[in-house]
């Protein structure tokens, strides 16, 4: 099953982050082919085993057929709750992790940066 049939709000979140600036700072750094790999992967990935951790918030899945390596990237994005997938140089995705949180509205993201401390914007929720 694809990911935008599993879950379609999971794949809406992750279509909007991947076409917005909603990279967090945290994360490896998104190259343009890992974004166009990424994007390309989101419509094309089959879901295989999803997390067994039991909390209710946990959306989380592997990819299958894939494994991720040492060399694998952590992208993380800025969103309600948790999100980041897990992918190769090319943006082929290999395990995507989402721990879902109702919007607030009140939230806000900031980030440590050279620069000092700034306010980043967070990817709208995909209702």
């Amino acid at each position: 099953m694809k990911i935008r049939t599993y879950d379609p709000v999971l794949y809406r979140q992750l279509r909007l982050c991947l076409n917005g600036d909603f990279v967090s700072g945290e994360s490896d750094q998104l190259t343009p082919a890992m974004r166009r790999g990424l994007l390309r992967s989101l419509d094309e990935a089959r879901v295989g085993e999803p997390c067994g951790c039991g909390q209710p918030d946990c959306r989380s899945f592997r990819i299958a057929g894939a494994t991720p390596t040492r060399d694998s990237r952590r992208v993380r994005f800025i969103v309600h709750g948790e999100l980041s997938v897990i992918c190769d140089e090319a943006g082929n995705l290999q395990r995507v992790e989402w721990l879902i949180q109702a919007p607030d509205p009140t939230r806000r993201h900031y980030e440590f940066t050279p620069e000092g401390c700034i306010e980043r914007a967070i990817c709208p929720f995909p209702f």
